[in-house]
Protein backbone atom coordinates (compact mmCIF):
# COMPACT_ATOMS: atom_id res chain seq x y z
CA UNK A 1 0.00 0.00 0.00
CA UNK A 2 2.74 2.86 0.82
CA UNK A 3 4.20 2.04 -2.88
CA UNK A 4 0.80 2.84 -4.14
CA UNK A 5 0.69 6.07 -1.98
CA UNK A 6 3.95 6.70 -3.35
CA UNK A 7 3.40 6.87 -6.92
CA UNK A 8 -0.26 8.38 -6.43
CA UNK A 9 1.82 11.48 -4.31
CA UNK A 10 4.14 11.61 -7.26
CA UNK A 11 1.24 11.62 -9.68
CA UNK A 12 -0.49 14.12 -7.31
CA UNK A 13 2.59 16.73 -7.27
CA UNK A 14 3.36 16.34 -10.95
CA UNK A 15 -0.46 17.16 -11.38
CA UNK A 16 -0.55 20.58 -9.60
CA UNK A 17 2.51 21.48 -10.85
CA UNK A 18 0.72 21.43 -14.35
CA UNK A 19 -2.39 23.42 -12.87
CA UNK A 20 -0.37 25.58 -11.14
CA UNK A 21 1.64 26.35 -14.44
CA UNK A 22 -1.91 26.80 -16.94
CA UNK A 23 -3.11 28.98 -13.94
CA UNK A 24 0.19 31.23 -13.99
CA UNK A 25 -0.25 31.71 -17.63
CA UNK A 26 -3.50 32.12 -17.82
CA UNK A 27 -3.20 35.28 -14.85
CA UNK A 28 -0.06 36.28 -17.00
CA UNK A 29 -2.62 36.67 -19.97
CA UNK A 30 -4.91 38.13 -17.56
CA UNK A 31 -2.80 40.75 -16.62
CA UNK A 32 -1.75 41.52 -19.78
CA UNK A 33 -4.55 42.21 -21.38
CA UNK A 34 -5.75 44.08 -18.68
CA UNK A 35 -3.09 46.80 -19.19
CA UNK A 36 -3.58 47.16 -22.69
CA UNK A 37 -7.33 48.29 -22.50
CA UNK A 38 -6.58 50.65 -19.53
CA UNK A 39 -3.77 51.92 -22.46
CA UNK A 40 -6.48 51.72 -25.02
CA UNK A 41 -8.59 54.12 -22.74
CA UNK A 42 -5.96 56.25 -21.59
CA UNK A 43 -5.04 57.07 -25.47
CA UNK A 44 -8.56 57.91 -25.56
CA UNK A 45 -8.41 60.05 -22.72
CA UNK A 46 -5.55 62.05 -24.50
CA UNK A 47 -7.29 62.80 -27.38
CA UNK A 48 -10.07 64.41 -25.66
CA UNK A 49 -7.91 66.30 -23.97
CA UNK A 50 -5.95 67.19 -26.82
CA UNK A 51 -9.40 68.23 -28.36
CA UNK A 52 -10.02 69.80 -25.29
CA UNK A 53 -7.13 72.17 -25.37
CA UNK A 54 -7.66 72.59 -29.14
CA UNK A 55 -11.27 73.76 -28.20
CA UNK A 56 -10.41 76.22 -25.72
CA UNK A 57 -7.45 77.92 -27.74
CA UNK A 58 -10.31 78.41 -30.76
CA UNK A 59 -12.83 79.58 -28.60
CA UNK A 60 -10.02 82.11 -27.16
CA UNK A 61 -8.82 83.47 -30.64
CA UNK A 62 -12.87 83.82 -31.13
CA UNK A 63 -13.42 86.14 -27.67
CA UNK A 64 -10.21 88.04 -28.83
CA UNK A 65 -11.56 88.90 -32.42
CA UNK A 66 -14.84 89.65 -30.96
CA UNK A 67 -13.43 92.55 -28.50
CA UNK A 68 -11.15 93.25 -31.27
CA UNK A 69 -14.16 94.27 -33.17
CA UNK A 70 -16.23 95.92 -29.81
CA UNK A 71 -12.91 97.74 -29.43
CA UNK A 72 -12.88 99.32 -32.86
CA UNK A 73 -16.10 100.23 -33.00
CA UNK A 74 -15.95 101.60 -29.61
CA UNK A 75 -13.20 103.66 -31.02
CA UNK A 76 -15.26 104.68 -34.25
CA UNK A 77 -17.86 106.39 -32.08
CA UNK A 78 -15.88 108.09 -30.11
CA UNK A 79 -14.51 109.51 -33.02
CA UNK A 80 -11.08 108.43 -32.64
CA UNK A 81 -9.74 106.66 -35.88
CA UNK A 82 -8.16 103.30 -36.32
CA UNK A 83 -5.20 105.06 -36.76
CA UNK A 84 -5.14 107.03 -33.35
CA UNK A 85 -2.12 105.47 -31.40
CA UNK A 86 -4.03 104.26 -28.52
CA UNK A 87 -6.49 102.41 -30.08
CA UNK A 88 -3.61 100.36 -32.13
CA UNK A 89 -1.87 99.88 -28.69
CA UNK A 90 -4.78 98.47 -26.98
CA UNK A 91 -5.15 96.33 -29.79
CA UNK A 92 -1.71 95.44 -29.89
CA UNK A 93 -2.07 94.42 -26.42
CA UNK A 94 -5.32 92.49 -27.09
CA UNK A 95 -4.07 90.35 -30.09
CA UNK A 96 -0.72 89.64 -27.97
CA UNK A 97 -2.86 88.52 -24.50
CA UNK A 98 -5.23 86.52 -26.62
CA UNK A 99 -2.30 85.24 -28.61
CA UNK A 100 -0.57 84.05 -25.58
CA UNK A 101 -3.74 82.81 -23.61
CA UNK A 102 -4.80 80.07 -26.90
CA UNK A 103 -1.31 79.14 -26.88
CA UNK A 104 -1.32 78.08 -23.34
CA UNK A 105 -4.94 76.27 -23.38
CA UNK A 106 -3.61 74.75 -26.73
CA UNK A 107 -0.02 73.40 -24.41
CA UNK A 108 -2.18 72.50 -21.33
CA UNK A 109 -4.11 70.42 -23.58
CA UNK A 110 -1.37 68.76 -25.22
CA UNK A 111 0.62 68.05 -21.95
CA UNK A 112 -2.45 66.22 -20.14
CA UNK A 113 -2.71 63.93 -23.67
CA UNK A 114 1.05 63.40 -23.23
CA UNK A 115 0.66 62.23 -19.61
CA UNK A 116 -1.91 59.75 -20.17
CA UNK A 117 -0.04 58.74 -22.81
CA UNK A 118 2.69 58.28 -20.82
CA UNK A 119 0.51 56.55 -18.02
CA UNK A 120 -0.55 53.98 -20.49
CA UNK A 121 2.73 53.00 -21.69
CA UNK A 122 3.88 52.93 -18.10
CA UNK A 123 1.29 50.86 -16.93
CA UNK A 124 1.69 48.95 -19.99
CA UNK A 125 5.48 48.16 -19.34
CA UNK A 126 4.06 47.30 -15.50
CA UNK A 127 1.71 44.49 -16.73
CA UNK A 128 4.36 42.73 -18.95
CA UNK A 129 6.55 42.52 -15.92
CA UNK A 130 4.47 41.11 -13.33
CA UNK A 131 3.06 38.92 -15.95
CA UNK A 132 6.73 38.04 -16.63
CA UNK A 133 6.95 37.41 -12.81
CA UNK A 134 3.90 35.35 -12.48
CA UNK A 135 5.24 32.87 -14.98
CA UNK A 136 8.15 32.32 -13.00
CA UNK A 137 6.55 32.02 -9.84
CA UNK A 138 4.57 29.08 -11.82
CA UNK A 139 8.10 28.22 -13.37
CA UNK A 140 9.31 27.98 -9.60
CA UNK A 141 6.40 26.14 -8.41
CA UNK A 142 6.63 23.50 -11.58
CA UNK A 143 10.83 23.15 -10.60
CA UNK A 144 9.31 22.57 -6.81
CA UNK A 145 6.74 19.92 -7.87
CA UNK A 146 8.97 18.01 -10.09
CA UNK A 147 11.71 17.98 -7.33
CA UNK A 148 9.16 16.46 -5.06
CA UNK A 149 8.43 13.56 -7.76
CA UNK A 150 11.98 13.05 -8.36
CA UNK A 151 12.43 12.84 -4.66
CA UNK A 152 9.30 10.49 -4.29
CA UNK A 153 10.84 8.09 -7.07
CA UNK A 154 14.42 8.58 -5.01
CA UNK A 155 12.16 7.33 -1.76
CA UNK A 156 10.58 4.60 -3.62
CA UNK A 157 13.14 3.04 -5.19
CA UNK A 158 15.56 3.37 -1.92
CA UNK A 159 12.86 1.22 -0.32
CA UNK A 160 12.04 -1.46 -2.84
CA UNK A 161 15.07 -1.40 -5.43
CA UNK A 162 14.32 -1.98 -8.90
CA UNK A 163 11.13 -2.08 -10.04
CA UNK A 164 8.00 -1.57 -8.63
CA UNK A 165 6.61 -2.97 -5.87
CA UNK A 166 4.89 -6.60 -5.82
CA UNK A 167 1.97 -7.71 -4.66
CA UNK A 168 4.02 -9.76 -1.82
CA UNK A 169 6.26 -6.98 -1.03
CA UNK A 170 2.80 -5.27 0.07
CA UNK A 171 1.95 -7.81 2.55
CA UNK A 172 -0.96 -9.42 -0.17
CA UNK A 173 -0.95 -12.80 -0.03
CA UNK A 174 -0.48 -14.72 -3.39
CA UNK A 175 -3.71 -16.70 -3.27
CA UNK A 176 -6.93 -15.06 -3.81
CA UNK A 177 -8.92 -14.60 -0.46
CA UNK A 178 -11.33 -17.67 -1.44
CA UNK A 179 -8.39 -19.98 -1.49
CA UNK A 180 -8.43 -19.77 2.48
CA UNK A 181 -12.23 -20.70 3.22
Amino acid sequence: MAGIAAIVGIASSLASAAVGMAGAAAQAKYIKAQAQAEQQQLGMQAAEERAVGTRRAQDKVREGSLLLSRQQAVAAASGAGATDPTVLELAGTLKRDTNVQSREFARQGLEKAQMLEYQGRVGNELAKAQAGMTILGGIGNTISAVGEAIGGFGDAYAKYGRGMPTSASLGASSSPSWYYS
